[in-house]
């Protein structure tokens, strides 16, 4: 049965009266995290806009448009959550994807209506709370939904359904989201399929054995794998660097001021930082120590960027650096050993050469957003928190700008450590090209020799 919207109290026609545009103005404006996240917030009420303005990125924002009586009550009452499951108002959104981006929908109902709580500073003891009563259960909904729904979201948006790519990301998914009991059936299946050299797996998993493992078999396919792995190492290591090269310089140069823009999806700059530690993996797996280091810096990175969004403190900020600084470093020991050695001048070397000066940059880069962290206003000039989302794109043109020697002036360091490490990256900004050019033209005119030597013989 349906019935007119007039029966309860609803005319579509009637317009705000005085002094209600200022009652949504200080309901929306309470709820900081949408006030810095919004730039506007449009009630189309009675054929008329009118507008609430906020502080957040210009043209982001969203227009409602809703009837007088639902709209008021719900800010007299607090219950603006009602509006939205109740399909009573009309949402268009303007640069952006969905009511969840910038957690409008969770700071307006759960957090400010249900939750009674509006700073940014009673947010996050409002967290903390409930953190601390749903344990280890709310550990594991964070993951599901950082990491496995947008696995999901990405192959839904990005993959043509049912290709090979789609079956591969869906079965992928499937994965993540089995129960422990699904995972142990899937390795079953899958060893039972699986060559004679996986007999030990089979053993492990209880299946029956068709034949028994020899153990001469199993150090023939040991050596075999080892060459095999070598020969991979071979094949990609110069390939490898060139890649390498392509992602460091497509994130720094394209990726990351786009995202500072907030012109590209977020989820564009993790999948970069994937692509280079695998690059930086191929190009280090010929020395064991700085693999080792690259797996520990890969652990670490990303374990204490999650662990730093949940528990915000001065150890998490130094281990998250602290994993991007020791990958930075094992892949720079490993590259200036390859450019600074003995043997001819090639392509590669020069490659070589061009990733280590950016590494430079990328490591100052991670030192100045450390130093920032622990010193707050150590640098005058850069923009105000959340104007970059999250991307760090001015301290990375400091480091460029201070490497080089550009120094345009607009930021520049007020601490003394900051200050200490700008010229120590200038000092290396100057020396390391002079450096690099005397090397590469003596190994040169050291080739040149050894050939016309080997001639002369």
């Amino acid at each position: 049965m349906l019935r007119r919207p007039e029966e309860f109290g609803d005319n579509w026609s009637d317009v705000l009266e005085h002094g209600e545009l200022d009652k949504l103005a200080g309901y929306f404006r309470s709820k900081e995290r949408v006030r810095d996240y919004l730039s506007f917030i449009n009630f189309r009420v009675g054929g008329r806009d009118n507008f609430v303005s906020l502080d957040g990125k210009k043209g982001r924002g969203i227009t409602f448009e809703v009837p007088r009586n639902s709209l008021m009550t719900a800010i007299d009452y607090e219950i603006f959550d009602d509006l939205l499951i109740g399909n009573f108002m009309k949402t268009t959104l303007h640069k952006m994807g969905s009511l969840y981006d910038g957690d409008f929908a969770f700071a307006v109902t759960k957090f400010g209506d249900n939750g009674r709580v509006k700073t940014h500073r009673e947010v996050d003891a409002y967290l903390r709370e409930y953190r601390r009563r749903a344990g280890a259960d709310w550990y594991y909904h964070r993951l599901y939904e950082n990491v496995v729904d947008r696995v999901r979201s990405t192959a839904i948006a990005y993959l043509p359904r049912e290709s090979p790519t789609w079956r591969a990301a869906y079965h992928v998914y499937r994965l993540l989201i089995a129960s422990p009991h699904q995972i142990a059936g899937f390795c079953e299946r899958a060893a039972q399929r699986a060559p004679a050299r996986l007999q030990p797996l089979r053993r492990t998993l209880g299946l029956r054995q068709r034949k028994p493992a020899r153990t001469h078999v199993a150090m023939n396919a040991l050596k075999a794998a080892r060459s095999h792995f070598r020969n991979f190492q071979e094949r990609t290591r110069e390939p490898g660097l060139t890649a390498l090269l392509m992602i460091e310089v497509s994130l720094i140069f394209i990726a990351m001021p786009l995202a500072g823009m907030g012109a590209i999806p977020e989820l564009v700059v993790p999948i970069m930082f994937v692509l280079l530690v695998i690059a930086i993996l191929v190009v280090t797996s010929r020395s064991h120590f700085a693999a080792a280091l690259v797996v520990i810096a890969v652990v670490l990175s990303p374990f204490g960027a999650f662990v730093r969004a949940e528990h915000p403190s001065l150890f998490t900020d130094c281990f998250s650096a602290a994993g991007r600084l020791l990958a930075l470093g094992a892949l720079s020991w490993v590259i200036a050993r390859a450019v600074f050695g003995a043997g001819r001048v090639t392509v590669h070397r020069v490659q070589g050469a061009v990733v280590l000066y950016l590494n430079f940059a990328l490591f100052f880069f991670v030192i100045y957003r450390l130093v920032e962290t622990l010193i707050p206003n150590c640098f005058s000039g850069l923009p105000q928190a959340g104007a970059e989302h999250g991307s760090g794109a001015a301290l990375l043109y400091f480091s460029f700008s201070t490497l080089t020697t550009a120094g345009f002036g607009d930021i520049t360091p007020l601490n003394p450590l900051a200050r200490n490490l700008a010229n120590l990256e200038s000092v290396i900004g100057q020396l390391f090209p002079a450096t690099l050019l005397a090397r590469l033209v003596s190994l040169e005119l050291e080739h040149r020799r050894q050939a016309k030597s080997g001639r002369a013989d």
